[in-house]
């Protein structure tokens, strides 16, 4: 099992401001997915350098649930465009995270667009490159 944190460890900045352009759910196969550009940029580098990201899909096998938290008032939530996210550690307080299946894992992705949660669970996390590096 591979969980979304094993593969935030592998990244220059986690998924820190990194972009989702799409979100699919497939019942059938029980699978998230995630086209997202991801931030492979190094701060210590040549400004040009700096804001780097790469398009990645990112599944999320097993799926268990996936929760979407209704976005902030006041937040331009309506407007087009890729969503900024940042992974966070599960909410203990959400109700289905309590009551997860053995080898599974749940996580979260903070929505600054909205300043809400996407909160979801599965058994195995998949992350592959669509594009080559930058």
């Amino acid at each position: 099992m591979t969980s979304l944190g094993e593969i935030a460890a592998t990244l220059p900045n986690g998924f820190h401001d990194a972009k989702v352009r799409s979100c699919s759910l497939d019942f059938q196969e029980r699978t998230a997915s995630f086209e997202l550009n991801v931030w492979v940029g190094d701060m210590e580098a040549s400004p040009e350098q700096r804001e780097l990201y790469r398009r990645a899909h990112l599944v999320i096998a097993g799926l268990v649930f996936c929760h979407f938290e209704t976005p902030s008032q006041g937040y331009p939530f309506a407007e087009p465009g890729p969503l900024r996210i940042d992974l966070a550690d599960p909410d203990p307080e959400h109700p289905l995270v309590g009551a997860l299946p053995k080898n599974s894992f749940a996580a979260r992705f903070f929505v600054s667009n909205w300043n809400a949660f996407i909160h979801f669970a599965g058994r195995e996390a998949n992350l592959a490159w669509v594009a080559p590096t930058p």
